[in-house]
């Protein structure tokens, strides 16, 4: 019997809240150790664990472990979203509720391999690692907050651009980490060296280039918060590119503000709804739910903490309302708990993106 086996069969209790997997994880903590290890000695490396991820599963946190030996004697595990924004709050908090167990070593995010000079990642035949990537910033005048990154590599062409991108990007989420890699890049683009025309950086030079620019940001935005105190919000009927109608609302002060990449996360909730006996649009009895829903929303983002709401469109079978943010924890948090609570009720669902100038914002939707 393996331990998967040996240990699906001792009757394990439901996994509902951190505290549980972790008592879990302690009673068979000698066990898990034992098959970590076998699994990253004898077999290259390897970083899955089927019993650890399908006990995490069962929080319904999107969250996958990745399991490795740290040096001889200790196992270490990092809890990733894989990138997922919406549910990256989630490792940090299972993490923060994590004991100590000797032996082990937890960790939030997929974080920065180390030392990078001797790593080479192999994917479908491509090389990746600092000596045949790099990279140069795009400055525009007009975004002069806006962190856009081109990497080159020099196996980068038309007919392999797809499976180059992948790796590239695989390798810049293991060099910068999890975290950064969605936190400190706002675009980021792939070529070949040949048609490059730019002065080349090397990929070493990442890093440094990254934590220097954000260092700029924090201390040109440190504190900023919008005050809507003499605002309003503005509603009017509209037509979508369909010809079908639409309802929007929101504060066109705000939409303007030049302090845009103090809050550079934009929290767009989507509601559905059956409206085909309303051209798209919902009945009464689903608006009253809909405000309802927004209203607690608005109630916990508040503008002083760093919070703003932009507004919402109804129209098509959804609302969308959006609000823009300082950080993505909270709204994550609190949106999976709104969607817990009205999942009987109405189909709801979040996306966060990191956009520092509200681009992907769309309130220009023709009257």
């Amino acid at each position: 019997m393996n331990i998967e086996e040996f240990i699906a069969q001792n009757n394990q209790p439901p996994i509902n809240t951190y505290k549980d997997f972790w008592d879990w994880f302690k009673s068979n903590n000698n066990s898990l150790h034992k098959q970590v290890n076998n699994n990253f000695t004898n077999n290259n490396g390897s970083t899955q664990n089927s019993v650890i991820n399908s006990k995490v599963g069962e929080l319904n946190m999107g969250l996958e472990v990745f399991a490795k030996m740290y040096d001889d004697k200790t196992a270490w595990l990092t809890f990733s979203a894989n990138l997922d924004i919406r549910y990256m709050v989630f490792a940090e908090e299972i993490i923060s509720s994590a004991p100590t167990i000797p032996g082990w070593k937890f960790s939030a995010h997929r974080t920065p391999f180390g030392p990078m000079n001797l790593f080479n990642l192999v994917i479908e035949g491509f090389n990746y690692n600092l000596d045949n990537m790099w990279f140069f910033p795009n400055n525009d005048s007009n975004y002069p907050d806006k962190i856009d990154i081109t990497i080159v590599h020099e196996d980068y062409n038309e007919k392999n651009k797809s499976k180059i991108i992948d790796g590239a990007s695989a390798f810049i989420d293991i060099y910068i980490g999890e975290l950064n890699y969605i936190s400190l890049i706002d675009k980021l683009t792939y070529t070949s060296k040949d048609n490059n025309q730019k002065n080349l950086l090397p990929l070493k030079k990442l890093k440094p280039y990254l934590t220097k620019k954000q260092k700029k940001l924090d201390k040109k935005y440190k504190g900023v918060r919008y005050d809507s105190t003499f605002d309003g919000f503005k509603s009017y009927d509209a037509i979508s590119p369909n010809d079908e109608p639409m309802k929007v609302f929101f504060n066109p002060n705000v939409i303007s503000w030049d302090q845009k990449a103090s809050h550079p996360w934009i929290i767009e909730i989507l509601l559905r709804f059956d409206g085909d006996k309303h051209n798209g649009l919902p009945d009464e009895k689903t608006i009253q739910l809909f405000d309802k829903i927004e209203d607690d929303i608005t109630i916990k983002l508040n503008e002083t903490d760093g919070y703003l709401k932009i507004g919402s469109i109804t129209g098509l079978n959804m609302r969308a309302i959006h609000f823009v943010c300082i950080d993505f924890r909270k709204p994550s948090k609190l949106l999976h708990e709104i969607k817990n609570q009205n999942n009987s009720l109405i189909d709801i669902d979040f996306n966060v993106i990191k956009d520092k100038y509200w681009e992907n914002l769309n309130y220009s939707i023709n009257p």
